[in-house]
């Protein structure tokens, strides 16, 4: 009985032996699969199946050690490890549920003796990627409440570094950027401002004691841009214009040391676009006209460059939009109206090829509208007619397809209000186009849209009972209330 048992026990422990070799496998796997160049591509060219592999594996493994004490840290990385390869995969349902479970599993286990910062930093990843997925799935609120968890096990490391350790400023700062990029999302300015001047006070210490690596000046950089964006959604356009400056020069000298990282040169696109914006906002027509030559040719590039990237293409949509109202107002029509067609194109393809990502739907929409109000003041009706059409459709779908997980499924008001004012500029063109039918059908939606909005609102919306009278007002001019 005795050499059974010891038989067994020998058995056993090559058993999990095996296991955690195996699990060491799937872990050497998952950092090739992981691994990021500066511009967040994947370092290495995989071949066909393997992300989805790696993944099933991983699910096998978290399934089959389940509940199982002894394999419990393993199985919590697991969780982790699938879930960002799926939320990479794009199946962010799948990657919430790896990473909620991973979380809940780390958060049991306690480490061993030495192992304490590994743990800290394991359940920092963790929470930082379930932050991401959370932001993938609209969950916005949810997403600045990981990314606090994360940046608090960030502090917590920062403050088991040596003195004196830049690491420690980097966790920090590192930390506080990624939340008030979720805060900014949330649209939290306020307590975003706080993290962004904390992450930025880390950073250019290390940048004055001459510690800072091309990471943090990267990181800083980064840093100044999201504070000009988070100073513009205050209102306070001119000290945003002085971040997006710095955020210019920082990135043209990142560029310069390392012009293959395209990222640097992504990103100082957005800072040109940004200060486009601000400088329009602020009436100076030439300098946002050449902030968006030099943003509009970066992305040009990009996009060329990578056609596979989808960003590009959406960032130079974006430009290309901006570029159009700005040419409208300066009452070049054929222009406005070319740049406009151009970026209605690139939204197009991009609706087409990722049918699951509403932003692309979202700015689409917008575009088509836009391009149809262009078309309408060159007297083109008929195709304003199509374009309308084009945003009001796609705004629909928007909506029938809409779910807050945050609010009980709910569809939020955002697309219905869109959807409202868009059935308003449809009727309008048809009315130019003499389809007196069509315009009354298109001023009854605006109508029941906007009572909807006043009814979902409690009865007390300022701009929804404006669009009622507005739409009401249309349909007696047509006879619609004979």
């Amino acid at each position: 009985a005795r050499r059974r048992l010891a038989t067994t026990e020998g058995q056993l422990s090559d058993m999990r032996t095996e296991l955690t070799g195996s699990h060491a496998v799937l872990d050497e796997i998952f950092t090739v699969l992981s691994a990021r160049d500066a511009s967040g591509r994947p370092l290495h060219a995989l071949p066909d199946g393997a992300l989805g592999t790696a993944i099933h594996y991983y699910e096998q493994f978290a399934e089959r050690h389940a509940g199982d004490p002894e394999f419990a840290l393993p199985v919590a990385r697991a969780h982790a490890n699938c879930g960002t390869l799926q939320l990479d995969n794009g199946d962010v349902e799948s990657a919430l549920h790896h990473l909620r479970s991973g979380a809940a599993l780390l958060e049991q286990v306690r480490p061993a003796p030495g192992e304490e910062r590994a743990h800290l930093e394991r359940r920092a990843e963790l929470y930082a990627a379930l932050a991401d997925a959370h932001s993938a799935a609209r969950m916005l609120n949810s997403a600045v409440t990981s990314a606090q968890q994360e940046t608090d096990l960030k502090t917590q490391l920062a403050g088991t570094a040596e003195p004196g350790d830049p690491d420690g400023a980097r966790l920090i700062a590192s930390g506080n950027l990624h939340l008030a990029r979720k805060m900014l999302d949330a649209g939290q300015t306020g307590e975003a401002g706080i993290c962004l001047d904390r992450a930025a006070a880390q950073l250019r210490g290390l940048e004055e004691a001459q510690l800072a690596n091309g990471d943090d000046l990267a990181m800083l950089a980064a840093t100044a841009f999201e504070l000009g964006r988070n100073q513009r959604l205050l209102g306070q356009k001119e000290a945003a214009v002085k971040h997006q400056i710095e955020a210019i020069d920082r990135y043209l000298a990142l560029i310069e040391a390392r012009p293959e990282v395209a990222d640097y040169s992504f990103q100082l696109a957005r800072a040109y676009g940004e200060a486009a914006d601000l400088a329009t906002a602020l009436g100076e027509g030439g300098e946002a006209a050449t902030a968006n030559a030099e943003a509009t040719e970066i992305l040009s590039e990009l996009a060329e460059l990578n056609p596979d990237n989808p960003t590009y293409r959406f960032e130079l949509a974006g430009r290309l939009r901006a570029i159009a109202s700005a040419l409208r107002d300066a009452g070049s029509a054929a222009e406005a109206i070319a740049e406009a067609e151009s970026a209605t194109v690139l939204l197009d393809d991009l609706v087409t090829h990722h049918p699951g990502d509403p932003d692309y739907a979202h700015d689409a929409a917008y575009a088509h509208v836009e391009l149809a109000n262009l078309l309408a003041e060159a007297r083109r009706y008929d195709t304003a007619v199509e374009h309308s059409s084009a945003g009001v459709d796609l705004m629909q779908d928007l909506l029938n397809n809409d779910k807050d997980p945050e609010g009980g499924d709910s569809k939020r008001l955002n697309y219905r209000r869109a959807l409202a004012s868009f059935y308003g500029v449809l009727g309008h063109h048809c009315q130019l186009a003499d389809d007196k039918e069509g315009a009354l059908k298109c001023f009854e939606k605006t109508e029941r849209q906007y009572q909807t909005i006043n009814e979902l609102s409690g009865g007390d919306d300022a701009d929804s009972s404006k669009g009622m009278a507005w739409a009401k007002d249309r349909i007696a001019r047509l006879g619609g209330d004979e």
